[in-house]
């Protein structure tokens, strides 16, 4: 367990450092791969932090902990990863909320998804008025003008959509200071507003039914420990960030390190059954 955490995590650092420095590479996919590379170890800092305490006895675990997630945060920081650095910091909290509140703090975080999945054009909507793009950086600019663009097609076709990846069909270009760009590059970097973009009302309702279904099942879960609750309860709060800011909802990879981050929730294991832990004690 301890080895396979280690060598994950090792493989993710070092893929994303290799690409940085690897001749012959174009810059643009260097960054795309090391974005995405920083993506999957935001997700893990929680699963780390819980192999740290499992592992390493006494306040040197969490001294270990703490010193990890602060270096994935500086890194972050390194490329302007916003996301990523938002992701850390909500991690933490709902790790420490985990902790304390395993059940509770997993199936909140499930209903704030399904409530930001369903509401997501009215949400955003309402931010919006109230932000100054010009403030903004670049690449926050550009997410209100797709987010504009965006809730202006869903109401078009609110109840089933224009289909499963038609984004991508919205190639026509506007006016962003010197650049002409499309008005949706690729996905409209928010789930909630690509489901509701593409499958409509029938497209999200189902999908949050399914998250609220996952929600109740893990947050039941009858052996559910507060290390692994925690874990849990952080890694998808990152992920949730990310959703929300950042990765399109049909992206392979995207969904391949939720199942690499879930796979690692496991190996922290549940808690001990009484029977179990009886047998520990002996």
């Amino acid at each position: 367990m301890a080895s396979h955490a280690f060598f994950s995590t090792r493989t993710a650092f070092l893929g994303v450092f290799s690409l940085l420095y690897e001749q012959g590479v174009p810059f643009n996919q260097k960054t795309r791969d090391a974005t995405r590379g920083l993506s999957a170890l935001v997700c893990a800092v929680p699963v780390a932090w819980a192999f740290c305490h499992m592992l390493i006895p006494d306040w040197r675990g969490k001294a270990a902990g703490v010193v990890f997630g602060l270096i994935v945060f500086a890194i972050c920081w390194k490329f302007s990863l916003s996301a990523g650095m938002a992701g850390v910091l909500l991690a933490s909290v709902l790790f420490i909320s985990g902790w304390y509140f395993p059940r509770t703090t997993i199936l909140l975080v499930g209903l704030t998804a399904i409530l930001s999945f369903m509401l997501s054009p009215i949400l955003i909507s309402t931010l919006l008025g109230m932000v100054d793009k010009t403030a903004l950086p670049d690449s926050w600019a550009m997410r209100v003008d797709m987010w504009h663009f965006a809730i202006a097609r869903i109401e078009e076709k609110a109840l089933f959509g224009w289909g499963l990846d038609a984004s991508r069909s919205f190639t026509e270009t506007y006016r962003f200071k010197t650049l002409d760009l499309p008005n949706i590059s690729l996905h409209p970097h928010n789930l909630g507003l690509q489901l509701w973009l593409e499958t409509g009302l029938v497209g999200v309702s189902l999908f949050s039914a399914a998250t609220l279904m996952l929600a109740i099942r893990v947050s039941s879960s009858w052996n559910l420990g507060r290390l692994q609750g925690a874990a849990i309860a952080g890694s998808s709060g990152a992920f949730l960030v990310f959703m929300f800011l950042s990765f399109g909802a049909w992206q392979e990879w995207f969904w391949a390190c939720a199942a690499w981050v879930a796979a690692m929730c496991f190996l922290v294991g549940p808690a001990p059954d009484k029977n179990t832990k009886e047998l520990l004690d002996r």
